[in-house]
C-alpha cells in the first residue's frame, strides 16, 4: 500500500504525484494509523507553498473524487478529531472551505472543546470565511455555545483590533443577547475586553443595554467598574437604565459616588440618573455625598433635583446628617437650597439643637436669619438657649438672647436657663435675664433655687448679684439644702448680711458646729465676729453622744480643736449649757482622758471650772431668755433715788451697748423666753443688786457659790 507516499504527495502539493497514486488504486483514505490525506491537505504545515489556497482545493477535489470522507477527522495531529473544514476554516483556506461545505462537509460537529468550524474561524479572525459560513449554516450551528459557554458572536465581541468577524456574525442573524455561563452577553463581553468598536456596532444593532448578568451587573454598570467612562455617554443614549438598583443595592450613581468617579458622576446626572433614587438599604445619592463631606457633589446634586429635605431610614434629614458631622460648608449649601430648619430627627434632634451641640456658630447664625424656632423643646425639655448655656457658647448664648430665646423655660427637670447661666458662669446672660425680670427664685424640680447653684458652684459675682436684686437666703429644697448649706466659706458672710437664718433647717443648725470639728479656725472666726446665732443642738452631733445638748465650745473640746476652743473662751462665744456639759458633767472629763492628743482641751477646761466668773454673761443670757414677753425688753427701766425716780436705759438699748459678741446680743434681744421674771427685777440688777432667780437654770446660780 502507498498510504504513507499519498499523504507525502498530498503534505508536499504534488499534484501529479497525488493523481497518479490515487490512479493506481494502490492505497488507503482512511488509514487509522495516521491522518487521512484530506486533513493533511488543509493542514498548517502542509507543503512548500502553504499559502496556495487553489492548489489545496485541487488536491482536495481529486480526494474527494476517489471517495475521501469530507467530515474526516484528525487522528494523530494536535487538533485531535478536527474535520478539514474545521481546519479550513482555522487556516483561513476560503476556496477549501467552500468545496469541503459543498461537498457536504457537516457544518454542526463540534471539536472535543465544543467548537465548531465558525468558532474556529472567528478565533482567528477570518471574515470571509465568517461571511460564507453564516450563509450555510443553521441559527442553531449559528448560536452554538462551547464547552467555555461562548458563542462565535460573544468570540467576535471580544476582539478589539476588527468588527469584521462580528458584523457578518451579525448580518447572518446570530443572537445578540445570548449569555454565557457567567451570564455576559457579548456587550458585556466588549464592555469587559473595552472593545470600543464592538460595543458602538452593538448599540447600532441593538443590543440589550439593561440585560443583568449572574452577578448582577448591567452593561452600564460593567463600564463603570472599568472606568471605561467613554461608553457611559452611548449606553445613556441607547436606554441604559441609570436607576437601576442592583442585586446587591446599588444604583450606577451611588457607585460611582462611592468610587469617586467624577466624570461618570456628572454623564449620569447630565443622562437623567436621578439623584433622589434610593438604594436598597435606604441610601440617597445626597445623603452619601453629605456622609462623605463632599461640597462639590452636594452642589451637583442638589442642581439636578436631588431632594433638600428627603428623611433617610433613620430619619435624618441632609441637614441634620451635615450638622451631626460638623461639616459647615456642607450646611450652608443645604440652607441656602431650602433645608427645612426645623426638621425633627426620630431622636427629636433637629438642627439648631445640633449645631449647638457641635459648636457651629455659624450655622446657628444661619439658622436664627432662616427664622428657626428659637423656643423649640426637646425631648428632655431643653430649649435651644439651655444648649447653648451647658456647652459654654458665649456667642451663641448672644445670638440667643438678641434674638428673643425664652428665659423663663423650664426642662422635664425643672432647670431654666437662668439656673444654667449660674451654672456655668455666663455673667452677662445672668445680668441680662435680671434686667429683663428673670424670677431668681424660681425652684427647679428639686426645689434648688439660682442662689443655691451659684454658691454650689463659687460664682462670687452671681452670688453678690443676686443678693443685691434679693433673693431670698432662706429656702430649703425638698432634700433639706439651703444656701448655707451649698455656700463656700468666703460666701458665707455675704449671705449673713443678707439676713439668713440658720435654724430654718435643721441641717444649717449645725453648720458652725461642724465647721469647729473639721477644723476650719479661720471660718469660725469669721462666723463668730459677724453674729453667727449661738446655738445649743438637741440632736446627736458626731462625735458627741445623745443625752447633753452640744454646744460650739463642747465641739472644738471633744474634737481636740485648742485653738478654736481658746478663741470661744477668749470671745465669751457660750451658750447657756455649756456650764453644765461642760464644768459639772462628770462624764466629760473622762471622756477627754482618753484622747492622748486632748491635753490642751483639758486645760481649757480646767481653766473653765477653776474660774466660773468668767462666764458671768452666760448667766445674764439665761436671765435675759427667761423674760416671758418681747415687748417687755422694750419697756423703760425707772428706779427711785431718794426723791426723785431716775430713767434707766431699756433692756434693749443695755444690751445693745453691752461689749460683747453680736451673736450673744441677738441670743439677749430674740431668744424665745422660758420662764418668767418681771421688770422690776431687771431694774435691781440693773442698780447692782444681789438678786437670786429661781427662774435661772444656769447650774452656777444654783451651785454653792450663792447664785449670780
Amino acid at each position: 500500500m502507498d498510504d504513507s507516499k499519498l499523504n507525502k504527495a498530498v503534505f508536499d502539493q504534488n499534484i501529479d504525484e497525488v493523481r497518479r497514486i490515487l490512479k493506481s488504486g494502490n492505497c488507503s483514505l482512511d488509514d487509522l494509523d495516521r491522518d487521512p490525506p484530506i486533513i493533511v491537505c488543509v493542514s498548517e504545515e502542509a507543503g512548500p507553498h502553504r499559502k496556495d489556497d487553489a492548489k489545496r482545493c485541487r488536491i482536495l477535489k481529486l480526494l474527494v473524487r476517489n471517495g475521501a470522507d469530507v467530515n474526516a477527522q484528525t487522528r494523530v495531529s494536535r487538533l485531535d478529531k478536527s474535520t478539514a473544514a474545521m481546519l479550513a476554516a482555522e487556516r483561513g483556506y476560503l476556496k477549501c472551505l467552500q468545496f469541503l461545505v459543498e461537498s457536504g462537509a457537516d457544518l454542526s460537529s463540534t471539536s472535543p472543546g465544543g467548537d465548531t468550524t465558525l468558532t474556529f474561524a472567528v478565533r482567528r479572525g477570518h471574515a470571509d470565511c465568517v461571511k460564507y459560513l453564516t450563509k450555510h449554516m443553521s441559527a442553531t450551528a449559528l448560536n452554538h455555545v462551547t464547552d467555555d459557554g461562548e458563542t462565535a458572536l460573544m468570540l467576535a465581541a471580544a476582539c478589539r483590533e476588527d468588527t469584521q468577524c462580528l458584523q457578518h456574525l451579525i448580518e447572518g442573524g446570530a443572537d445578540l443577547n445570548i449569555k454565557d455561563s457567567d451570564g455576559n452577553t457579548a456587550l458585556m463581553l466588549a464592555l469587559i475586553n473595552k472593545s470600543a468598536k464592538s460595543i458602538a456596532l452593538l448599540l447600532e444593532k441593538g443590543a440589550d443595554v439593561n440585560t443583568m448578568s449572574s452577578k448582577g451587573d448591567t452593561p452600564l454598570m460593567l463600564a463603570l467598574t472599568r472606568r471605561y467612562t467613554e461608553v457611559v455617554t452611548p449606553l445613556l443614549q441607547h436606554g441604559a437604565d441609570s436607576n437601576t438598583v442592583l442585586p446587591y443595592g446599588q444604583t450606577p450613581l451611588l457607585f460611582s459616588l462611592r468610587k469617586r468617579y467624577n466624570r461618570a458622576i456628572k454623564l449620569l446626572l447630565e443622562n437623567g440618573a436621578s439623584a433622589n433614587k434610593v438604594s436598597r438599604n435606604g441610601e440617597t445619592p445626597l445623603m452619601f455625598a453629605i456622609e462623605n463631606n463632599r461640597a462639590s457633589w452636594v452642589t451637583l446634586l442638589l442642581e439636578n433635583g436631588a431632594d433638600v429635605n428627603s428623611v433617610s431610614q433613620n430619619g435624618e434629614t441632609p441637614l441634620i446628617a451635615a450638622l451631626r458631622r460638623k461639616y459647615s460648608k456642607v450646611v450652608s449649601l443645604l440652607l441656602e437650597r431650602g433645608a427645612d430648619i426645623n426638621a425633627v430627627s426620630c431622636n427629636w434632634e433637629t438642627p439648631i439643637f445640633l449645631a449647638l451641640e457641635n459648636h457651629l456658630i455659624e450655622a446657628v447664625e444661619l439658622l436664627l436669619e432662616k427664622g428657626v424656632d428659637i423656643n423649640a423643646v426637646s425631648n428632655n425639655g431643653e430649649t435651644p438657649f439651655m444648649v447653648a448655656l451647658k456647652n459654654g457658647h458665649a456667642e451663641a448664648v448672644t445670638l440667643m438672647l438678641n434674638s428673643g430665646a425664652d428665659i423663663n423655660a423650664a426642662s422635664n427637670s425643672g432647670g431654666t436657663p437662668f439656673m444654667l447661666a449660674l451654672k456655668f458662669n455666663h455673667k452677662e446672660a445672668v445680668a441680662f435675664m435680671i434686667r429683663k425680670g428673670v424670677n431668681i427664685n424660681t425652684l427647679s424640680q428639686n426645689g434648688e433655687t439660682p442662689l443655691m447653684l451659684a454658691l454650689k458652684f463659687g460664682h462670687t459675682e452671681a452670688v453678690r448679684f443676686l443678693l443685691e436684686k434679693g433673693a431670698d437666703v432662706n429656702s430649703v429644697s425638698n432634700n433639706g439644702l439651703t444656701p448655707l448649706a451649698c455656700a463656700r466659706s468666703n460666701h458665707i458672710l455675704d449671705l449673713l448680711r443678707h439676713g439668713l437664718n440658720p435654724t430654718i433647717s435643721r441641717k444649717d443648725r449645725g453648720f458652725l458646729h461642724n465647721k469647729v470639728c473639721e477644723g476650719r479656725r479661720p471660718v469660725v472666726r469669721n462666723l463668730i465676729l459677724n453674729g453667727f446665732p449661738l446655738l445649743d443642738l438637741n440632736e446627736t452631733i458626731w462625735p458627741i453622744g445623745e443625752t447633753l445638748p452640744t454646744s460650739p465650745l463642747a465641739m472644738s473640746l471633744y474634737c481636740n480643736r485648742p485653738d478654736i476652743a481658746k478663741y470661744i473662751v477668749i470671745n465669751n462665744f457660750f451658750t447657756r449649757y455649756d456650764i453644765v456639759s461642760l464644768c459639772w458633767d462628770p462624764e466629760v472629763r473622762p471622756s477627754l482622758h482618753h484622747d492622748g492628743q486632748a491635753r490642751e482641751c483639758l486645760e481649757i477646761l480646767d481653766f473653765l471650772s477653776a474660774r466660773p466668773q468668767s462666764l458671768q454673761n452666760l448667766c445674764l443670757v439665761n436671765i435675759c431668755s427667761a423674760l416671758n414677753q418681747d415687748f417687755v425688753r422694750d419697756v423703760p427701766c425707772t428706779v427711785q433715788d431718794k426723791d426723785r425716780w431716775i430713767c434707766k436705759p431699756t433692756f434693749r438699748e443695755r444690751v445693745q451697748s453691752l461689749e460683747i459678741p453680736s451673736s450673744l446680743k441677738e441670743e439677749l434681744l430674740h431668744q424665745t423666753p422660758t420662764a418668767y421674771i418681771c421688770c422690776h427685777s431687771w431694774n435691781d440688777i440693773a442698780l447692782g443688786k444681789r438678786v437670786r432667780f429661781e427662774a435661772c437654770h444656769c447650774g452656777y446660780c444654783e451651785g454653792e457659790n450663792g447664785g449670780c
